[in-house]
């Protein structure tokens, strides 16, 4: 699924680490299509509530699909 960061849960997207590729941070210059993998970090800029919101969101769907 797409993570819809701006418009669901108010977050700019600032870059990600790849843990598959190396652990140097790739800046996020427009929009992109790329598959993220567990372990990935994403480094986004907002509201300290939304940021908890989109984690909480995040972990909960991890977890579905683990069951």
């Amino acid at each position: 699924s797409q993570l819809q960061l701006s418009s669901q849960y108010n977050l700019i997207l600032i870059g990600i680490v790849n843990q598959d590729r190396s652990q140097d941070l790739r800046f996020v210059v427009e929009d992109t299509n790329c598959r993220l993998s567990e372990g990935d970090i994403l480094v986004i800029l907002g509201p300290e509530g939304e940021i908890r919101a989109f984690k909480k969101d995040v972990e909960n769907e991890s977890n579905d699909a683990k069951a």
